[in-house]
């Protein structure tokens, strides 16, 4: 499964919700701050149009269990950007690129677990 990005998004492992998450999926999915909250049965992700937005919202993530980076990589947290994909190295997510129309300008970016 893939999750399509749109503005810039926070991406976190179902499992890691389930495992580390204050409070566990529930509780997850009842702190979303907006509306663009989509699952695929492995990934979550929240998009944002500020750079302060996702700042806030990792920060809440921490505040509940989660780990943003650690030992040089996104840990727990991703940041995924639909112009220049995943932000940081991250061992669990594939980026991928998508040109339906084979127009030069018009791209797509989804992102899958690394299995």
């Amino acid at each position: 499964m893939a999750i399509r990005i749109k503005g810039t998004c926070v991406v976190i492992r179902d499992k890691t919700i389930r495992a580390k998450y204050e409070g566990g999926l529930e509780s997850f999915r009842h702190k979303i701050p907006n509306e663009t909250y989509c699952f695929d049965g492995e990934l979550h992700s929240v998009g944002f149009l500020s750079p302060f937005e996702v700042e806030q919202y990792i920060a809440s993530l921490q505040r509940n269990g989660l780990t943003f980076i650690a030992d040089g990589h996104f840990e727990d947290i991703a940041i995924v950007d639909m112009l220049t994909g995943i932000t940081f190295p991250c061992t669990w997510l594939a980026l991928i690129r998508n040109n339906p129309s084979g127009t030069a300008n018009v791209e797509s970016i989804q992102v899958s677990l690394v299995v």
